[in-house]
């Protein structure tokens, strides 16, 4: 299946499980490893969003999913002014996604935009163009 998921979800300690679980409705399409390496990697710049861009409860964080025959990309979207990911690797969460992605980025033009791209393999694709959601 090939499309675009988008949603949105409370800045609080609940929402790197609300990511995953919207990770996880596209599991029949991405394989247990890429699965596990998305959900990863996806949890992990959804918590620094939590607890470290300054967000409270009122505000929000997006979450689009766009599943191409040969990608995975997902972008994780907040508006918190502090601490914005960079691709200096500091600590070990920013490493593992490094190493679990297959590219990734930040971009600040706006809001801050997290990027996570993941190739898929050829067992992993579907010819299908239809709407994830």
């Amino acid at each position: 299946m090939a499309g675009v998921m988008e949603v949105s979800f409370t800045a609080d300690m609940d929402a790197p499980g609300a990511a995953r679980r919207a990770l996880a409705t596209l599991a029949a399409d991405l394989g247990d490893d890429l699965l596990e390496r998305s959900g990863l990697a996806l949890t992990e710049v959804v918590a620094h969003s939590v607890q470290h861009c300054g967000l409270d409860q009122t505000d929000r964080i997006d979450l689009r999913l766009t599943l191409l025959p040969t990608l995975l990309r997902i972008e994780v979207l907040d508006d918190g002014p502090a601490s914005k990911p960079d691709k200096a690797l500091r600590g070990w969460g920013l490493y593992m996604v490094d190493r679990l992605t297959d590219r990734w980025g930040v971009d600040h033009r706006q809001s801050t935009r997290v990027w996570l791209e993941f190739d898929r393999s050829l067992e992993q694709s579907s010819d299908l163009a239809e709407p994830l959601a």
